[in-house]
């Protein structure tokens, strides 16, 4: 039995469960082949492809080991058993930004359709081709400042098709990479180049793995507008402040662990884009629960603290920016998705105009 998924027009999947049982590959650990007539080794092409690898195997407790190589000397992707990676000329694509072959043992029947699929689940081969697209944006994401949806990050095109060779459907009611309009630069900056909590979840449903839990909550600038759609928690823009006064911003945390927990955010104001412990408090939220694989965006209301001006005079601008889990226990993974900024900067006014 084959499916094929595509990005951009509508893909036919329908089907998860075989038996009860969830969809599995039982070849891992998962090794895909990057063919080298469309992406040589050491190019730009076979490193996106790479990256986006990369990111599933980055996430902790999956039970499936995704390693990329370099493929034969060839232009043609086949059901041979071996799973392939490759770039084609757009209008091969008819519209479509990527597709993905997935190819299971034929032996259990779908009554419905007439069509067969694995009676003790098996994946026996994934293949990704995604159209070369001139436009496309190559190599890492920019900031979220300057997005462009007509110039789509092609690393977050092919983490998209990876998890559809992992055996994940499109994924509409979270911020997820699996969402079917993930691919059109609704993500940006470096959250862009990881599986969000939907994702991580469904791996480790497909893939469990015997081991210690995983605490992982994560500060996302992003949450999820309407289904296809996510986009920036705050927008961008410069306000201008006394010290003292209250200010609304919006907040989102994500659990991408394996477990429930509690957590909290603080906030800060920072005079450069680290958020470190020199920068000063904005204030701390109460405690609240969040179940793995959720996201969690909220409102709170800070208080701009006092900021000195530089020493040329100018009162900005200052970054707003909050750290969840503020108290760093050691065992969380990875710590470098603690913090995140919003899209505010502040500006002293002058002293005149502050009460």
């Amino acid at each position: 039995m084959i499916a094929i998924l595509g990005v951009g027009e509508a893909a036919a999947w329908d089907v998860r469960l075989c038996n009860q049982q969830p969809v599995r590959r039982a070849d891992t650990p998962l090794k895909i082949d990057i063919m080298q007539c469309s992406a040589p080794r050491g190019s730009h092409r076979a490193a996106d492809l790479t990256a986006g690898i990369a990111g599933w195997a980055a996430v902790p407790g999956i039970g499936l080991t995704l390693e990329a190589r370099p493929g034969p000397m060839t232009c043609r992707v086949e059901i041979n058993r071996r799973n392939e990676m490759a770039y084609v000329r757009p209008e091969q694509l008819d519209g479509a930004r990527a597709l993905t072959r997935v190819v299971f043992d034929s032996t259990c029947a779908v009554p419905s359709t007439g069509q067969t699929w694995p009676d003790a689940p098996a994946i026996v081969e994934s293949d990704v081709i995604v159209a070369d697209f001139a436009h496309d944006r190559l190599g890492p994401p920019d900031t979220c400042d300057d997005a462009d949806p007509n110039a789509p990050l092609r690393r977050a095109v092919v983490l998209h098709e990876v998890g559809h060779t992992l055996g994940l459907l499109h994924e509409d009611d979270h911020m997820a990479v699996m969402n079917t309009a993930s691919t059109a630069a609704r993500y940006c900056g470096a959250r862009a180049m990881e599986p969000h909590p939907d994702d991580r979840s469904g791996g480790r449903w497909l893939y469990p793995k015997a081991g210690p839990t995983v605490r992982d909550v994560a500060a996302t600038a992003f949450h999820l507008v309407r289904p296809g759609y996510a986009r920036p928690v705050t927008d961008n823009r410069h306000v201008r402040v006394c010290p003292g006064q209250p200010i609304d911003v919006r907040w989102s945390v994500a659990n991408q662990g394996t477990v429930d927990t509690t957590t909290r955010v603080e906030w800060f104001v920072s005079d450069n884009d680290i958020i470190s412990r020199h920068d000063r408090s904005a204030g701390v939220s109460a405690p609240f629960a969040i179940e793995a694989g959720r996201l969690r965006t909220e409102t709170q209301r800070i208080i701009v603290p006092e900021l000195p001006r530089r020493a040329n005079g100018e009162s900005g601008p200052w970054w707003l920016g909050y750290v969840v889990d503020p108290e760093g226990p050691g065992f969380e993974l990875p710590a470098t998705n603690d913090w995140t900024y919003t899209g505010l900067r502040l500006w002293l006014r002058d002293a005149e105009e502050c009460p």
